[in-house]
């Protein structure tokens, strides 16, 4: 080969090579072009359009709604939110009306005003932008019928519920979503008359009528197995003045669950670890492999302590240290994201409390003799100073509450207008911590069907004939409890406020009630332990403090756990306790 080929070999080469780099180079800057042009959208939540309410007027018809976060369900306020009004003829096909776009006020409502409309079918059609934040939120599309009023349905039902159960209560109650000239000048409009269906996984159960917009009844649930779930669906037709409706939710079928702790001890030295024992049972059966949760309760809040697995019988044990107060309170539960992974309910413990006494090291008082012993009595001196003036400054009422029990404080709404209410509801509280009881049992007595508390304690009886009626409520766990009703009345039953007593704070009221009579210097009643009140109690029977100690011990400090059966025995031992001589 020639010097001159070789040459121009080699120039060629270079030439390729600076080409390539251009393309490449070339590439690259139309690539960040069009990643600038383009950027990745990250979103990090969801937006929820509701529409509230659509009012005709003599002139025009205003459509109004909430944007809404969707995660923390606050007010999206300064969003744009696109209206369509689209008539639908006999065919369905839609011709464009009306078109707008407003921002929302810091509530997150909007509210569009629409030119006299013909009484025909329209269909509404709301939609709203999204951002690199939030999404855009799902378009709403409803027909409503301006010759007819248009109405929405609530389905009230548990949103859990015992997979043995053959009945479901069921609440419907239908609301007016659209409005007419004359109810906006202050007639309502009623709801009376509306035949709904109701059907379960699609087989049709049951027809009710609506009176006052509201009707309850109990629909037979297929056999299902727990960790199922079955859509209750509940339909309107329509009529003649409203148009069609219909509402659908779902309820989970779950096993019934009992979760105990207790403990072989009623007084530990402050500091010191105790052995808390118990047991988590879904209806008859103990599951292993779940996890229990153990909470130390404080006055500053609640810490989790650790967390145990149940063995194969649903037993468990943990070692958790007590406070350095003069009380240790714990609290064992099934958290309810570890029960919705596990198609089970979520359940929690009774609070176990316990005295706490002060250790003393023999070691640190060698140190100074002298003057620990001069700190140790003062301390016992100051401590009975306390005492005395203590009891001296106590008010006869809190004596009379440590003999009595407190009444349930249930109808908290009286009014002082004529007793014209029909409506019995409410909600279900636990006494001692004032949390909901979700699933808890409400019923009149005498009747064969119940009605259970959804996850806020609520429940719903309808409006009954006048007349006088005993209600009944129970949930595992809690006392019984038996309320007086009277039909009509004056709204004292229509938002009622039922508080269960714990079993084990019920057992451990009797018990002191029992022996109150027969201890000196009641006014620390209620800071004794059982055995504390055995040994102080004078006069009484041996036998059957014996006996009520052993009960209540077992019952409440124990791994068994406070049930019905141990308070009728603590009830009947405390029956059975003669009067105090009259020298005490």
């Amino acid at each position: 080969m020639s010097h001159a080929n070789c040459k121009f070999l080699w120039v060629n080469r270079r030439v390729l090579r600076e080409g390539l780099a251009v393309l490449l180079l070339f590439v690259l800057v139309v690539s960040a072009a069009r990643a600038s042009a383009d950027p990745v959208i990250e979103v990090r939540g969801r937006m929820r359009l509701e529409l509230t309410a659509v009012e005709r007027h003599e002139r025009t018809v205003s459509v109004g709604g909430r944007l809404m976060d969707e995660a923390q369900t606050e007010p999206m306020g300064g969003w744009t939110v696109a209206l369509r009004v689209m008539a639908v003829d006999a065919a369905g096909g839609e011709t464009f009306v009306f078109g707008a776009a407003m921002p929302t006020d810091e509530d997150g409502k909007f509210v569009f005003r629409v030119g006299s409309l013909a009484q025909a079918r329209y269909m509404l059609h709301l939609s709203g932008p999204g951002d690199s934040v939030y999404a855009a939120p799902a378009p709403i599309d409803r027909e409503v019928d301006l010759g007819r009023r248009a109405i929405e349905l609530h389905l009230l039902v548990p949103a859990e519920l015992p997979a043995r159960s053959v009945t479901l209560p069921v609440g419907v109650e239908a609301v007016a979503l659209d409005r007419s000239a004359a109810s906006n000048a202050g007639e309502a409009p009623s709801e009376d008359g509306v035949a709904v269906e109701l059907d379960v996984d699609g087989v049709a159960t049951a027809t009710v009528m609506l009176s006052g917009g509201r009707a309850t009844t109990q629909l037979a649930l297929p056999r299902a197995s727990a960790g199922k779930e079955v859509v209750v669906r509940a339909r309107f037709v329509g009529d003649a003045t409203r148009g069609p409706a219909e509402v659908s939710q779902r309820v989970r079928l779950v096993e019934d669950a009992v979760l105990t702790l207790g403990t072989d001890t009623t007084r530990a030295v402050a500091g010191a670890e105790v052995v808390l024992r118990g047991r988590l049972t879904f209806g008859t059966r103990g599951v292993g492999g779940l996890p229990v949760a153990i909470h130390v309760l404080t006055d500053g809040g609640d810490t989790t302590a650790r967390t145990v697995s149940t063995d194969p019988t649903g037993a468990y044990e943990a070692r958790v240290r007590t406070s350095d107060g003069v009380r240790a309170a714990f609290q064992a539960q099934f958290e309810a994201a570890d029960a919705k992974a596990r198609s089970l309910p979520a359940a929690h413990s009774e609070v176990l409390v316990l005295e706490l006494t002060r250790g003393f090291s023999l070691v640190d008082l060698g140190s100074r003799p002298a003057g620990a012993a001069l700190a140790i009595a003062g301390a016992l001196l100051g401590a009975l100073a306390l005492l005395r003036l203590g009891a001296w400054l106590a008010p006869r009422r809190q004596r009379a509450r440590a003999r009595g029990t407190t009444p349930v404080r249930a109808s908290p709404t009286a009014t002082l207008r004529s007793a014209t209410d029909q409506r019995v509801a409410g909600r279900v509280l636990d006494r001692e911590r004032a949390f909901a009881v979700a699933g808890a049992r409400v019923r009149l007595a005498g009747a064969a069907e119940s009605l259970a508390t959804d996850a806020r304690g609520g429940f719903d009886l309808g409006t009954l004939a006048a007349g006088r009626y005993a209600l009944e409520v129970v949930h595992p766990g809690y006392a019984r409890l038996v309320l007086p009703v009277v039909v009509p009345h004056r709204g004292a039953h229509s938002a009622m406020e039922v508080r269960l007593v714990p079993l084990r704070a019920a057992i451990l009221r009797i018990y002191g009630a029992a022996l109150a009579p027969y201890v000196p210097g009641d006014a620390r009643l209620g800071l004794r332990t059982p055995r504390e009140l055995a040994l102080v109690a004078r006069f009484a029977p041996p036998r059957i403090v014996a006996e009520l100690r052993r009960v209540v011990e077992e019952s409440c400090y124990g791994a068994r756990g406070a049930d019905a059966a141990a308070l009728g025995r603590v009830e009947a031992l405390a029956a059975e306790m003669p009067p105090p001589p009259s020298s005490t």
